[in-house]
């Protein structure tokens, strides 16, 4: 289970609330471990989830008619609903508050044909949930918290669309509180299985920035790089986000010599991000580089040192910026401490807020930051640091290699 349980009840109770109530694809797969086939494609509004705060009461993942034949996929949740459209004529379903919905009849069977174990696991996955679909999503969502007895409840949702959808589905009586943040602020410490996807996205990650790196020759563009990257991305089971090598395009058009570049490598692997970055130059390091370099690892070592659970985010830069002042590098200004997982930046912060705008917290055990610290000169180049870490009861685990020195790339 991706879902940290205990937070989320604990957050339901502080908030008043019944049960969390999802529509973003993000959301519907930390509750219930299910990426819909369709969130790729962008379709609005296909999927829901509803996890009640008491646990006896049953949760619910609401998806397309179409997930019926995915019979491999896995959730935990205990209540399915299936969703197709209403029927013609605005007709209600028997004895239910919904309309009649039209029922999903899977694939004909060839006549004599022998059917394979998954296509029997198919057709009994129809049989059973075929003539029970909801006319459209949100009925399906009416449905499932009707299941759960949440009609008079007051719920945490992560879309204000849903507290207009409900009346209109006869819900009238269900308070919405729209709260995306509170969905962060659960998933800010994370469960056992989520560590697991996120030390694996951070190796994938790392392996494949320094792929990448390798392939920097002077006169390569960006792009090129950036193939590498993406390709071993997913040569290792991820997908490449992107991988930035200076802020608005490479000041010569290409990779010099001498000239230092970051790499700032973002991907996920299952929908969790590994985030990594590293300074290369093509040719013998400038000393000013190496110096700048060790500098900003002083900093690092400092910071991780500070790290542990009640530290504030603000107490972890300021101790970091002060280490690298001291050890030479007084032109160095940005750190960004920050959650990762299945956001870039997994903090709560308010709707529109960029990245990097974020409240100062104190951290907790299990939760999964990376400390950004890169530095753009104008007229010298780029370079960066960054590493994924898990806050322990009394420190940090590294999650990445914390391999921090200038990569040296051939001439």
């Amino acid at each position: 289970m991706l879902l940290n349980r205990p937070r989320a009840i604990e957050i339901m109770e502080r908030a008043g609330a019944d049960a969390l109530v999802a529509q973003q694809p993000l959301n519907v797969y930390y509750l219930t471990d299910y990426w819909g086939e369709m969130v790729p494609a962008l379709w609005d509004a296909l999927y829901f989830a509803v996890v009640p705060r008491r646990e006896e009461v049953p949760a619910a993942i609401v998806a397309p008619s179409m997930e019926m034949l995915f019979v491999d996929k896995t959730t935990w949740v205990s209540n399915r609903v299936y969703c197709t459209a209403p029927l013609p004529g605005d007709a209600m379903a028997p004895g239910s508050a919904e309309p009649a919905a039209i029922p999903f009849p899977g694939f004909p069977v060839r006549s004599g044909a022998a059917v394979t174990a998954l296509d029997a696991r198919k057709l009994a996955r129809v049989r059973q949930y075929g003539e029970r679909t909801a006319a459209g999503t949100v009925w399906g969502l009416a449905r499932a918290l009707r299941d759960a007895g949440l009609v008079r409840a007051t719920v945490i949702a992560d879309d204000a669309r849903i507290g207009a959808w409900l009346p209109a589905h006869g819900l009238g009586e269900v308070r919405v509180l729209v709260r995306p943040d509170l969905f962060n602020e659960i998933r800010l410490v994370k469960s056992a299985a989520e560590i697991e996807l996120l030390r694996t996205a951070a190796g994938i990650n790392e392996r494949a920035c320094l792929a990448a790196a390798q392939s920097i020759r002077a006169g390569a563009t960006e792009d090129e790089v950036a193939r590498t990257y993406l390709t071993e991305m997913a040569r290792q089971g991820g997908r490449g986000t992107y991988l930035v090598t200076s802020l608005g395009g490479l000041p010569h058009g290409h990779f010099v010599a001498g000239e230092p570049v970051m790499l700032d490598a973002l991907g996920t692997f299952r929908q969790y991000h590994g985030d990594i970055g590293r300074t290369a130059v093509i040719g013998e390091p400038p000393a000013d580089l190496l110096r700048r370099n060790r500098a900003v690892q002083a900093g690092w070592q400092a910071a991780c040192e500070l790290m542990r659970p009640g530290v504030r985010y603000s107490e972890v830069s300021t101790a970091l910026l002060a280490a690298v002042h001291g050890a030479g590098f007084p032109e160095f200004g940005i750190v960004q401490p920050h959650a990762v997982g299945l956001q870039h930046t997994d903090d709560p912060s308010p709707p529109g807020y960029p990245p990097g705008f974020k409240a100062d917290r104190a951290l907790e055990e299990n939760m999964v930051l990376n400390l950004d610290l890169p530095h753009e000169e104008l007229g010298w180049g780029t370079a960066h640091i960054e590493d994924t870490v898990r806050i322990t009861r009394d420190g940090v685990e590294l999650l990445t290699s914390a391999a921090m020195d200038v990569i040296r790339l051939p001439s």
